[in-house]
């Protein structure tokens, strides 16, 4: 929620925006359970894990 709120969401949004990406996360994945050797999955894995590391190295470094 911290993330969120350091983002400029005020802290109403910003439990919805951290529920959100909650059913969002789940969603990928069972799409991992569906289709687990699909390439184009795996490297939308990576590029969000990629930036998920950049937002919290800028929004909170330490």
């Amino acid at each position: 929620m911290t993330i969120w709120h350091n983002l400029g969401f005020e802290l109403a949004l910003a439990k919805v925006w951290v529920g959100f990406s909650g059913i969002c996360e789940m969603l990928f994945g069972l799409c991992f359970l569906k289709w687990n050797r699909s390439i184009v999955l795996h490297g939308w894995n990576i590029i969000g894990l990629a930036g998920l590391l950049l937002l919290i190295a800028l929004t909170a470094p330490l």
